[in-house]
This record gives C-alpha cells, structure tokens and sequence, in this order.
C-alpha cells in the first residue's frame, strides 16, 4: 500500500512538519528495508499501511500518534525512535514483537536511521563527558541504581540479583538465579573462610550466599548509596557480617584470596578497561582466583558501536560501554592473568530479560516507585492510552499497562533487547576463568574489552 497525501496532511498545520516527500520516503525505506516479518504502520490519519516481507518473521503493529515520531527519526536516528515512544509520539500493542521484527531485519534498517551528522556528534560528545574517572563513576552509577530500591524490587528475583540468571530446562527466574550464584560459587573453588573482594556488590546477594555458605570474610565495593543500605541491612538481618563499603574499585588496598564481580565491568568504560584487570591482578593473593560475569558485543559490532552511541548508553547507562570476548581475553593476558575457562550462556540473559519484563507488566501490586530522569533532571510522565492500543490476547490494556507507554525505565530487563526468538550480541553472558602470574604488571592498555563472567587462579610461588 502507498501513503497518500490526504495521509501525510493529517495532523500538520500549514507550513508545519512534515515536508510530504521526506516523510514518504522515510515510511518508504523502513518498509523496503524489511526483509523478514510483516509490519502495519497505524498513520495518523488512522489508515493502515501493511507491508508483508518476502521471508517469515514477526508480525508488529507500529501506531503513528505524530509526524513528530518520523522527524526524530530523521533528525536522531534511532535514539529518536525510541525518544518518541518515552514522548508518546507512537505506541505498539506489542513492543517485543516490534523489537524482534527491527532486530530481524537490522542490517536493512539500521543505514535508513542513522539520524543527522550534527545530532550524532552531540550526543557523542555528551556520552564521552559521562567518563568513568572516580566523579564521573560516581555520577553514572547514581544515575542508574540510586532511582530507589523500591524501583527495583517488582521485577527482579527475591534476592535482587540484576545480572543474568543462568536456566536449566524448567527454571524460573527465581531457581535460575539460584544457580547462577552457585556456578559462580562452585567457579570460586572456596575451601572456607576466604578473604574476598566483590567488585561491584549490588544488593548483596553474592556476599550473602559466600559469607552464609562458606565463612568468607567478603569486602564488597559499591558506588551507589542506595544498593549498600540494602545489603547491609539484608545481611544484618541474617546474622552476618561483611565489609560492604561505598567504594570506587580504583581505590581498594590489600591482598585478596579470590576475587569475584558480577556484571560491573560494563560500567568501567574503555579507557580503564586495562586499569581493571590490572587492579585485579594486584590485589590477588598469591593462588588466588578471580570470577568476572559480564556481558560481551558481538565482535562484527564493535566498531560500529564504539563509534556511535546508543540508546542504552544515552538513558540507560551513562558511561557504559561493551567489550568482545576477544577484548577481554587481550585484557586477561597483558595484566599476566593466566584465563583457565570461558562458558557462555547468551541464552539465559535473554530468557532472564523476558521474565523480569513479564514481573514489571504483570506484578501490579508491587509495581515500583522509580521514574526515568531525563537528562535536565525532570521526569517524563505517562502519556495518554494509546489510541485503540490492545494486549495481542485482544482485550483491553490493564494492570500497569493501562496508561499507555510507560517512562522508559532504567533497566536493560525492562527492554526486550533479546527476545525468546533472538539473541541479542548484547546477550552474550560468560564466565571465564584466569590465573595470576608472578609477572610484573604491565603498561595500562586500553582496548576494547568484553562484557564476561571470568574466574582466575595466581599460581603460589612457594
């Protein structure tokens, strides 16, 4: 079907956005780019236009509420797209479909949505001011995790664990964390009693479960004000006792049996990539061993990534950035850590992103407080319903749904980056293990790393 021009006036008051030629040329390259799938684009107007790709795929339903919604695009790319749907300028009874038909159809799409050369270079700009040197840590870290612990609490697990579960067949979330913390335990190889530093505490659930199972003395680092009240009331609640402590990792002394962090690495930024492996390798102990979760870029998308910011690091994580597997095992060998193991579970941190999706849309009664800051410190409110927008079991939207398109929230869970049907690059979860030489440390080296989970072990000189 073609968008008319009774179509493309709808809305637009004279001499008003938009000019007819570039909003259907817009509307015309994101149908042609489509190669799998079928999407129907609700136009303002309220006529439809469908178009059916030659290859099988998702079936999504975009509403147009505003022009507003395709000059973000043009001007902003694809941070415009999703700027319009936190502003209400278009809606879609099933974001997770929309998603995976974009992410089917990626290659095509992305070189349509690239958003002005002027709008990039800012939003670059802004995203390098947002360096992770020990204020800016700071400040990135409250940004995200200071929103309020209450924000948190509907859709994560019962022992608030914000890093990827690891499933076996028939797990919920609840069981998957549960093994997750065990993997890591088990990657640790504790005999008891051990000196531990987690970088990157969170809530406390690691130092919990190391401190209750094992009689570790843990030494845990967090920079956000909000996570170490939690974790140190929780452990106080069970009777134990940990050295949790508001900490930049830069700034740790002593000497540690095992080391262990849990999905922190993606906030240390490129630049000190190097400084942390290196910092590693310091504060562990002769025969010591480190276990680093993290969450890895697909190699074929780094560069592209490195050079262009994205949504997720524009509103979600400022200052964030992924590293490749290879990255982090260049990493691993120029701190002298010898890496012993490396296990993927790409899989689960996609299933995990859906069940704590489906926690925050469902558990309406414990839904949180937390609102997304924009970035002169204001909240966006909830728009209006969306016109005629329905649940896909065709009932009317209910429960925290009801008022249309929420703030975007500040967690990777509550966007269905990685569907049940696709795996993101994002989801690339591992856990890979390396032992500590007797080599002097060498130079810092800033290169790309990896988003992984790592164990190591320091072989003991005597």
């Amino acid at each position: 079907m073609s968008v008319r021009d009774e179509d493309l006036h709808a809305q637009v008051p004279d001499g008003d956005w938009p000019r007819l030629d570039l909003v259907r040329s817009l509307l015309s390259n994101v149908l042609t780019a489509l190669h799998h799938g079928r999407l129907t684009i609700v136009l303002p107007s309220g006529r439809r236009v469908v178009h059916q790709a030659a290859g099988a795929g998702p079936d999504a339903v975009l509403v147009l509420h505003s022009w507003r919604a395709l000059r973000r695009v043009a001007t902003r790319g694809d941070i415009g797209f999703a700027e319009g749907y936190m502003e209400g300028d278009w809606s879609t009874p099933d974001l997770t479909e929309l998603i995976e038909l974009f992410a089917r159809n990626v290659d095509q799409i992305k070189p349509n949505w690239v958003g002005s050369r002027l709008s990039r270079l800012l939003v670059r700009l802004l995203h390098r001011a947002r360096a992770n040197t020990r204020r800016g840590s700071r400040r990135n870290i409250a940004f995200h995790y200071d929103l309020g612990n209450a924000f948190y609490v509907p859709w994560l697990d019962a022992g608030m664990q914000y890093a990827s579960a690891l499933y076996a067949p028939g797990d919920d979330l609840e069981a998957a964390q549960q093994r997750k913390l065990a993997r890591v335990e088990e990657l640790l190889a504790l005999k008891g009693g051990e000196q531990v530093l987690e970088i990157g505490c969170g809530w406390g659930a690691v130092a919990e479960r190391l401190a209750a199972n094992k009689g570790c003395a843990v030494t845990g680092l967090t920079l956000s004000q909000e996570q170490l009240s939690y974790a140190r009331e929780r452990l106080a609640a069970a009777g134990l006792s940990a050295d949790l402590r508001l900490q930049d990792y830069r700034d740790c002394r002593g000497l540690f049996d095992r080391i262990v962090s849990v999905e922190m690495i993606e906030a240390v930024g490129e630049k000190y990539w190097g400084q942390y492996f290196e910092l590693v390798r310091e504060r562990l102990a002769p025969g010591g061993r480190a276990v680093i979760q993290a969450i890895t870029i697909d190699e074929s998308q780094f560069d592209s990534y490195r050079r262009d910011t994205d949504f997720i690091q524009r509103y979600i994580f400022p200052g964030g950035m992924l590293p490749t597997l290879t990255h982090l095992r260049q990493h691993v060998a120029d701190a002298q850590l010898t890496l012993t193991s490396v296990e993927s579970f790409g899989a689960s941190y996609a299933r995990m992103n859906l069940a704590c999706t489906a926690l925050r849309f469902f558990s309406t009664s414990r839904w949180g407080t937390g609102r997304l800051r924009r970035s002169d410190g204001t909240h966006p409110e909830p728009r209006a319903p969306a016109r005629g927008a329905q649940h896909r079991g065709g009932g009317a939207a209910s429960g925290p749904c009801a008022n249309g398109p929420r703030p975007l929230t500040t967690s990777p869970a509550t966007i269905p980056v990685a569907p049940a049907r696709y795996t993101s690059p994002r989801g690339q979860s591992d856990i890979r293990a390396s032992s500590r030489s007797a080599a002097p440390v060498p130079p810092h080296c800033h290169r790309p790393a990896a988003r992984n989970c790592s164990t190591g072990d320091r072989p003991d000189p005597g």
